[in-house]
């Protein structure tokens, strides 16, 4: 992982010269993670990311891939870090689900790839307030997209005709309400949420129900709780018909950091 790639402190300091908040969230990272905090240049996706690697000797490496050259890699980079800090805080960090041997490879993938979703989308709102503080502005706390609301609702109802995914079409609908519903919350406007809403009415008896609990839920404010999230969580997933997620807990030690399964 520390191939030229790697984006080294002197180039960070430079991308955070005008954020000194910023510079200090990753001054506290790397410090507290040592050399297992890396920042690595992005090139292939339009999307800086994060993630939590495995090195050779199976420590968990925190990682975040920059993409440069769009004018707002400070706002990035700082979104990213936050991300990694919640988790080194003491949130419980989400990495796959519960699931029976017989699931379809397909059906997994993609409630996998709903439940990361739901999870980003949960971050946001945990730490909007501390990117804030950091000296950014709203809008340069997500980057832009666009999505095509009606043709994902089409291709939604359309795994109703295809078996493999029956035990599994509620529960990736309900996440992907809830994780348009978190960016409508986090934006301030929900008309995406209602317009999601409007065109699964008439193909989904429950979907309305099943709505309104994830609006109850994220009101009550639970998910910002460190000592609440994890419960509260598989509490709501439950009701929404989504596998139980599997998480892992960061310990930090004058060894190193690890990362501990936590059922």
């Amino acid at each position: 992982m520390s191939g030229a790639n790697v984006i080294d402190d002197a180039t960070i300091r430079e991308i955070l010269s005008d954020y000194p908040r910023g510079a200090k969230l990753y001054a506290e990272l790397a410090c507290r993670f040592g050399r297992q905090l890396l920042i690595l240049e992005e090139s292939e996706s339009i999307f800086s990311t994060y993630n939590f690697g495995i090195d050779d000797a199976e420590y968990p490496v925190a990682l975040v891939r920059l993409v440069r050259g769009t004018g707002r890699e400070a706002a990035a980079l700082c979104h990213e870090l936050l991300h990694i800090k919640i988790y080194s805080d003491g949130f419980a960090l989400p990495y796959d689900f519960e699931a029976s041997e017989e699931i379809d490879k397909e059906a997994s993938g993609v409630v996998r790839h709903n439940l990361s979703a739901f999870f980003n989308a949960i971050d946001h709102l945990t730490f909007i307030d501390q990117f804030l503080e950091l000296g950014f502005q709203r809008d340069e706390f997500l980057s832009p997209y666009e999505a095509d609301l009606i043709e994902s609702v089409k291709s939604l109802i359309g795994y109703y005709s295809r078996p493999e995914f029956i035990q599994y079409v509620r529960g990736i609908r309900n996440l992907f309400f809830a994780t348009e519903y978190l960016t409508d919350k986090l934006n301030g406007d929900f008309s995406r949420s209602r317009a999601l809403s409007k065109g699964f009415k008439p193909h989904f008896s429950d979907s309305q129900s099943d709505f309104a609990s994830v609006r109850t839920w994220f009101r009550r404010g639970t998910f910002t709780d460190v000592a609440r999230r994890a419960k509260a969580l598989d509490r709501l997933l439950s009701r929404l018909g989504v596998p139980r997620p599997l998480y892992y807990q960061l310990e930090f030690s004058s060894h190193g950091v690890r990362l501990r399964d936590v059922r």
